[in-house]
């Protein structure tokens, strides 16, 4: 057993060790960010110097100097810091010269980071898609490690591996990276996927219709990013959506992100088949009621309102919450007031009150003059 005395010695000695820890990872930061700060000051002079020259070509005294130096990560970022900088003082354009003449020390640094830690990967793939000048020029050596890249055990290397990809806007090699990604069955979440083939440089119409093409052999997670992203795309899927829905080929998930699509991209030849889903009573695919009741507002006409008000009266909270959401979004007739008025339904009142008030305090703050109905 410890005594008190040895308890409260060994307690100063960790708050002492504590204390000169932060002391000395303090120092070490401030020491860093000087070296660093130097560094990049270095970078710059050097850079600039070969920017500056008459007729800039590759020089293989620059070339080596980087390729030493930046197989560490440390003076990557100066140096990326260095571009930064001189990005806004000389301008992008003489420094995506500059990169397109050098693009064989890329080739090298993928080289070399090859063997490096995946989380080291994962910033030369940040760095590259950043910095590379792909408007001027590409490298098939640097596309082919990257592809590699893809299937790292890192999430964050493989996800920076695909936005290089985005950035590159080859639609071939995006299609390539995805079947990868499906092929080794790894994870990709679902919302970034989405989000980031908005980011594309290349012909999104191309893309998109070589992911529609594809689209049967990906896994369900990557068929629901794709119709995410089809939601914000300019290409007009509604048909072949609606055609997809309807086939009732594709796991539920993808259904409920197909509705989505076909709420935010209103296609009247598929409201028929929403109107069916509101008036579901199957307890086993009761998701498919919860969402359209939540994007149906969109088709703006009598038969969906007297669906909607039907819906109300739902066992299911969120059946009825989103049938008021979607009413209340709606241009109601004074029919569809009335009815609202005069609902019987307690828990049916209650939503619409709940649901109208609560908004109509939103639009009051946003100052919105929109409609609303007093529910009693």
């Amino acid at each position: 057993m410890f005594d008190a005395t040895s308890i409260i010695y060994l307690y100063i000695c960790i708050i002492i060790s504590t204390i000169l820890f932060d002391l000395w990872y303090t120092f070490y930061d401030r020491l860093s960010a000087k070296r660093n700060k130097k560094k990049t000051k270095q970078y710059k002079e050097k850079i600039v110097e070969e920017i500056n020259k008459k007729k800039m070509k590759k020089e293989e005294k620059h070339l080596k100097y980087f390729t030493k130096k930046l197989r560490r990560v440390n003076n990557l970022l100066a140096y990326q810091s260095a571009l930064d900088e001189l990005k806004k003082e000389e301008g992008k354009e003489k420094i995506d010269h500059y990169l397109t003449i050098y693009g064989i020390l890329f080739q090298n640094l993928v080289v070399h980071y090859r063997k490096k830690n995946s989380i080291y990967k994962a910033f030369l793939a940040s760095f590259l898609t950043k910095h590379y000048p792909f408007r001027l020029s590409w490298n098939r050596y640097i596309d082919d490690e990257m592809m590699n890249y893809v299937s790292d055990k890192s999430i964050y290397c493989r996800e920076n591996a695909m936005l290089y990809f985005y950035q590159r806007g080859s639609s071939d090699l995006v299609l390539q990276a995805l079947k990868k990604l499906n092929r080794n069955n790894l994870y990709y979440n679902k919302k970034q996927f989405a989000n980031d083939l908005l980011k594309f440089r290349g012909n999104h119409e191309e893309l998109d219709h070589a992911l529609m093409k594809d689209f049967s052999n990906f896994s369900v997670a990557i068929q629901i990013g794709i119709v995410n992203y089809f939601r914000f795309s300019n290409n007009d899927f509604r048909k072949k959506i609606y055609e997809m829905l309807k086939s009732s080929h594709y796991d539920k998930e993808v259904d409920l992100a197909f509705i989505r699509y076909l709420g935010k991209n209103v296609y009247m030849e598929a409201l028929p088949l929403l109107l069916s889903f509101l008036q579901m009573d199957d307890e086993k695919n009761i998701e498919y009621k919860i969402i359209t009741a939540q994007v149906i507002f969109s088709y703006d006409v009598e038969q969906v309102r007297k669906a909607l008000i039907f819906c109300l009266s739902d066992n299911n909270w969120y059946i009825r919450k989103n049938a008021a959401e979607s009413l209340f979004k709606m241009k109601r007739s004074e029919e569809d007031d009335e009815m609202l008025l005069n609902l019987e339904d307690r828990y049916a009142k209650e939503m619409v009150e709940y649901v109208f008030v609560s908004k109509r305090k939103k639009q009051i703050k946003k100052k919105d003059g929109s409609s609303y109905v007093s529910v009693n």
